[in-house]
């Protein structure tokens, strides 16, 4: 029995791996979206998101439907120091396309970041 206010909660992360549970995490969505035409590989194409969203969407449901446990935001490089003001939008359209199709399955929702900027804090 699940335990009060967990009925038809998903598992966590740590659960699922205390269990044994195989975590498959999704794809490439960089390289993926390029061979599609949708961006050119670099630094800066978090931005897809925003200029794409139903690319990243039809991406995030090929990798639950080839069963991917785990949709990562597609926010690497999305930061204040890469993106200038555009990145708070990239973010939450990232976490809100993941979240959406994470909800469609059982999967969970996991972040990704780049390097931090630390040697601008260490001059």
């Amino acid at each position: 029995m699940a335990p009060a206010g967990r009925q038809g909660a998903k598992k966590g992360i740590l659960e699922r791996l205390e269990s044994g549970e195989v975590v498959i995490g999704d794809g490439s969505f960089l390289i993926s979206l390029e061979k599609r035409g949708y961006v050119k590989a670099g630094l800066w194409t978090p931005e897809a998101v925003i200029e794409h969203p139903d690319a990243v969407h039809q991406l995030h449901m090929e990798f639950l439907r080839a069963g991917s446990n785990v949709m990562q935001t597609f926010t690497f490089s999305a930061s204040e120091d890469n993106m200038e003001s555009k990145w708070e939008d990239v973010n939450a359209a990232a976490c809100d396309l993941a979240r959406e199709v994470a909800g469609k399955g059982d999967a969970l929702v996991a972040g990704g970041i780049c390097q931090t900027s630390i040697y601008k804090y260490h001059k």
